[in-house]
C-alpha cells in the first residue's frame, strides 16, 4: 500500500467542506519496501512532498527498519513524520 490516496484537485490550506476550516493534507496509513510497499522510504516522502502532504505516518507491516531513513530525510523536507508501526495481532491463534 502506498497511501496518498486524496483529492489531487482539492485546493491546498483550502476550506474543508464539512467543518468550514482549513484543512491540512494527512495520510496516516503508509507502507514502505520494508513490508508491503512500493517505494522506499525516502521516496515514499519525497513523493509525499511533491504532493503537498502535510504529514505522514509510515506503518509498516511489524517493523520500525524504514524509519531511521525516513527520519533523516523528513528534516529536509517540508512535511511532517508520524513515526509509526502496523502490528498483527492474533486472539486465540485467529
Amino acid at each position: 500500500m502506498i497511501g496518498l490516496q486524496f483529492d489531487k484537485n482539492a485546493e491546498i490550506g483550502g476550506k474543508n467542506e464539512i467543518t468550514g476550516r482549513n484543512s491540512l493534507i494527512r495520510d496516516f496509513h503508509t507502507h514502505t519496501i520494508y513490508s508491503d510497499g512500493l517505494f522506499t522510504p525516502a521516496k515514499l516522502l519525497k513523493e509525499a512532498a511533491r504532493l503537498h502532504v502535510h504529514q505522514i505516518a509510515i506503518t509498516d507491516h511489524n517493523t520500525v527498519a524504514g524509519l531511521p531513513e525516513a527520519l533523516e530525510v523528513s528534516r529536509h523536507l517540508d512535511l511532517m513524520l508520524l513515526p509509526g508501526i502496523e502490528v498483527t495481532a492474533q486472539l486465540q491463534g485467529k
